[in-house]
């Protein structure tokens, strides 16, 4: 992942920032991330609520997934005592398609949600949206492909091999060679973090990154055709300031 970064020399800082992690949270302001994905929702801009559960694979113990023993699974109903007895975790999370192939081959989405534990937005986007992240080759074993057509997988079944890209995609990256697909770069991007009252007269702070000023990023945006006009701008005036310098 890239984007956002927030480094601290002093103890006073770190605690500075936790504090308006803290106040975010419990504001519901929350990361907004960016992702390039393969494919695009059904749906194009939606709030979602959903319960969260780290499933453990109890059959077939010799069959345990040997990377991670806990996977995430996303469920749409729960009870209080659920909550209460921390067997569930309550995921808010909204999704906007900034922009898409004309085919709807890829995607540009903005997600916010209120935590990322667990590689979290990255496993919503592959098991809900069933638009895993472009260079994802862990979570986007969660989709699989009947006919180049997303369908949602087993969440144990996985292979944890490169990512599987549809025909049309690969074309249009022109990626050619055998495994080519494990050179392409995980393609999100933390692009918005606000710390609410960091400075003294209690004004927020607020760090922005677009992905779209973001190197790793450029070839599959330029060749996706996916970049917004503002962000068409943004790239300019990064540009004119790098060849000013």
């Amino acid at each position: 992942m890239s984007g956002v970064t927030v480094l601290a020399a002093t103890d006073k800082a770190v605690d500075l920032f936790t504090k308006c992690i803290r106040r975010a949270r419990a504001s519901l302001i929350f990361p907004t991330y960016q992702a390039v994905c393969v494919g695009t929702p059904n749906v194009k801009d939606e709030t979602h609520t959903l319960g969260v559960v780290m499933e453990t694979r109890k059959e077939h113990r010799a069959l345990i997934d040997r990377f991670k023993e806990k996977k995430i699974v996303f469920v749409n109903t729960w009870s209080k005592n659920d909550i209460k007895r921390a067997d569930i975790a309550l995921l808010r999370i909204h999704h906007k398609v900034l922009a898409s192939t004309p085919d709807e081959c890829a995607s540009l989405i903005q997600v916010s949600s209120n935590w990322n534990r667990a590689h979290c937005v990255r496993t919503f986007l592959a098991a809900q949206l069933l638009t895993p992240v472009l260079g994802d080759h862990v979570c986007s074993s969660r989709v699989k492909y009947v006919f180049d057509k997303p369908v949602r997988g087993d969440v144990w079944n996985v292979d944890h091999t490169m990512q599987y890209l549809p025909t049309k995609l690969k074309e249009k990256l022109k990626v050619k060679r055998k495994n080519e697909e494990l050179t392409i770069p995980e393609h999100i991007h933390l692009s918005r973090l606000v710390l609410p009252a960091y400075y003294k007269d209690k004004q927020s702070l607020v760090l922005e990154s677009d992905i779209a000023t973001s190197s790793a990023f450029q070839y599959a945006l330029n060749t996706l055709g996916l970049l917004t006009r503002e962000q068409n701008q943004a790239e300019k005036d990064q540009e004119a300031a790098q060849s000013s310098g």
